[in-house]
């Protein structure tokens, strides 16, 4: 799955933040490097604090880090890349966050809709694309209500439609499963699961519970003080001797 022509690739990424009080800067991120294949799923790791959340959104663009490169499908941004270049790549991407985010005065379709209104498409055209990928997530009928009428299961549905809506080459999750029951949890991750087989896109997959990370990933990154402890692909058989996250390798390899 990880091959030559990885969609994502990371070279000594760096992100710091002010430290009040402590009269400089702490590190979030330190030299952080890696490749994701096209159609892999990286799973992403580590105690609360460890800079998993700060990983996802310099690599979803939504913060610049300190040094280093990302690399996405060819195109390279860094300091220096034309904000037209950085909206390209953008629009390449998608997020779903753990809080659903999603617009409460607004109904699910338009919702839903709303990536591509921004994107200037047709009403009628987004209104179309927007509806098939309802039906997609289950939520057909639902289109009309909403988000307030919706239990946490379908309000999770409505933001994987709104991310899937612009056929995204990278799928970004922040803990999608983590306000959910165990129930609901599977049925969302199963979902994902179809969504990735059938729109052939990468995931980069943030969870606190384990089981999530070996249900759906590929691979999976430690992260531990801002870098990468290690990497490596996911082992199916649990050995209930050894620390629970060191238990989800098989044989390490090189990031």
């Amino acid at each position: 799955m990880l091959n030559d022509n990885p969609v994502i690739e990371v070279h000594n990424l760096t992100k710091t933040f002010h430290a009040p009080g402590k009269g400089g800067r702490t590190a979030a991120l330190t030299d952080i490097s890696f490749r994701v294949g096209p159609r892999e799923v990286l799973g992403v790791v580590g105690k609360s604090g460890a800079g998993k959340t700060t990983l996802l959104r310099v690599l979803s663009l939504q913060m610049p880090p300190d040094s280093g490169t990302l690399n996405f499908g060819g195109t390279t941004i860094e300091d220096s890349t034309p904000r037209s270049v950085v909206r390209d790549v953008t629009r390449r991407t998608s997020t779903v966050f753990q809080g659903f985010s999603l617009l409460y005065n607004r109904s699910v379709l338009e919702n839903v809709a709303l990536p591509l209104k921004l994107r200037k498409m047709a009403l009628t055209e987004r209104t179309q694309k927007a509806r098939e990928m309802l039906d997609f997530v289950g939520l057909k009928a639902k289109a009309e209500a909403y988000p307030i009428t919706l239990s946490g299961g379908e309000a999770q549905r409505v933001a994987i439609a709104r991310a899937l809506v612009t056929d995204p080459q990278v799928l970004f999750l922040d803990e999608p499963t983590s306000a959910l029951d165990a129930q609901t949890s599977r049925e969302i991750l199963d979902l994902l699961k179809k969504a990735q087989r059938n729109y052939s896109m990468a995931m980069i997959l943030v969870a606190h519970h384990l089981d999530v990370v070996r249900y759906m990933c590929d691979r999976v990154l430690h992260l531990e003080d801002g870098a990468v402890r290690r990497m490596g692909p996911i082992r199916n058989s649990v050995d209930f001797r050894v620390d629970p996250i060191e238990a989800l390798w098989g044989t390490p390899h090189d990031v």
